[in-house]
């Protein structure tokens, strides 16, 4: 019973978990849209010279504002008495962001009048622009909005992940007759086989019950009217079946029919369910969370969003894990049997290509949060 109860008190946890997380999601989904509608209507019922004062106004309060924190990092400085004087501290940081500034504009400049000059670009370009791109890749942020229709509908599948896998503890004893999580597939396959269960030739099963008078016209027009079962006898508000017997052709062909797409349905199912399992590790750790007071996006911190229930917890826990392993182990024995010199070789000779893809799959994923995060962006004082 301990090593039952235990996974399931767990697993009912973890789905108590990610239940209060999407509704909080939900809910903040929901005041976004509400401050999204306000702001439209907002917007509409202002003229143009007033769209235009506001707008003023509002780059106004945030240079201001950017004026204020300058003001504050330099007191800090004027405070900070350890090492060089405060004076000397700021004109070395504002010489060294001119000089930054300057070499950036040149830089910029000269690439521009170079390809003025000549359509061709030498090796020199490719090298600075590829500089550039990298230098622009690690100053990017893929922070996810929690209040995204990304977020919430993907929060929903992994809600129903996990209660499938609660299913797969919870009902192993009636299905399985084993007290310990079975394989979801052979779940599915139990629970939906259930409905083409075949039927005893020398058994005949009885069922009875009340129906109203305009029942018996409906059923005499259905020639079948339950997976592998036939109406035999209607009369005075009662139905009787009579099981198919495994001689009748037809009746054997739906069986099969009908067990071959459960099988499909229940293995594709747990494929899916793997790769949801997997991808909401990494969703959950560039998924950001809404600061309470000014409503900004901001990362998860340290602890939450390393350890527990960070990357850390969810790699342990995940059930995938398993299938990961295997597929290391693997790996491990390939590259014993070729050889650690061959391996390493052909990844130094595919490492370029994967540069590139790594390149631009981080791209194509900075290009996506981006585009999901600005549905959601609405005006600060909405929030």
């Amino acid at each position: 019973w301990i090593k039952f109860l235990t996974p399931l008190i767990g697993t009912c946890n973890k789905f108590r978990g990610y239940c209060i997380d999407l509704l909080q999601k939900r809910n903040q989904r929901r005041r976004s849209k509400k401050a999204m509608s306000t702001w439209d209507r907002l917007l509409q019922s202002m003229t143009a010279q007033q769209r235009l004062e506001a707008a003023v106004l509002r780059i106004q309060t945030n240079f201001r504002a950017r004026r204020e924190e300058k003001a504050k990092r330099r007191m800090k400085l004027l405070r900070d008495r350890r090492g060089r004087t405060a004076s000397v501290r700021i004109e070395e940081r504002l010489r060294a962001d001119a000089a930054r500034a300057r070499d950036g504009i040149t830089k910029t400049e000269q690439i521009a009048l170079e390809r003025q000059k000549r359509r061709e670009v030498t090796i020199d370009d490719r090298r600075k622009m590829q500089s550039f791109k990298q230098s622009v890749r690690r100053h990017r942020r893929i922070l996810l909005r929690p209040n995204t229709t990304f977020s919430v509908v993907w929060k929903v599948i992994t809600v129903s992940c996990v209660a499938l896998e609660i299913a797969q503890i919870a009902c192993a004893p009636k299905v399985a007759g084993e007290m310990k999580k079975m394989p979801l597939e052979e779940l599915m396959k139990g629970l939906l086989l259930l409905l083409a269960e075949k039927c005893d030739e020398d058994v005949v099963k009885k069922k009875t019950r009340k129906s109203p008078p305009f029942m018996p016209h409906l059923i005499n027009a259905l020639p079948i009217n339950q997976v592998g079962k036939m109406p035999s006898d209607v009369g005075n508000g009662k139905r009787r079946y009579r099981c198919l017997h495994s001689s009748s052709s037809s009746s054997s062909m739906q069986r099969q029919l009908f067990v071959t797409i459960v099988q499909h349905f229940a293995k594709n199912i747990a494929f899916l369910v793997k790769v949801v399992s997997f991808l909401d590790v990494f969703i959950t750790f560039f998924t950001g969370e809404l600061d309470a007071r000014t409503g900004l996006l901001q990362p998860k911190t340290f602890f939450k969003r390393y350890i527990l229930p960070g990357l850390a917890l969810q790699l342990l826990v995940n059930p995938t894990m398993k299938y990961i392993s295997e597929l290391v182990k693997d790996i491990c024995i390939i590259v014993r049997d070729m050889g650690p010199t061959r391996v390493f070789g052909m990844l130094v000779a595919f490492s370029p290509y994967t540069t590139w893809l790594c390149a631009r799959l981080f791209d194509f994923a900075h290009y996506v949060v981006e585009m999901e995060n600005k549905r959601n962006i609405v005006a600060p004082f909405l929030r």
